[in-house]
């Protein structure tokens, strides 16, 4: 992936300030990115089997 010679001052400027260099990638990349975050946010296996068993209710005296 190219970056333009006048974005290079601005993308090494953010990383100084402590920017992380995975987000500056994700930013270049935003197909890339979403592909990350929908992996990321898709429910587990074992979440999904959590969520088909019925709900227990605790009984107060």
């Amino acid at each position: 992936m190219a970056v333009s010679l006048s974005a290079r001052p601005v993308l090494l400027q953010l990383l100084l300030d402590g920017i992380p260099p995975t987000l500056l990638l994700d930013l270049l990349d935003p197909e890339g990115m979403r592909a990350a975050l929908a992996s990321e946010l898709a429910p587990s296996e074992a979440a999904l089997e959590r969520a088909r068993q019925p709900l227990r209710v605790a009984r107060t005296a």
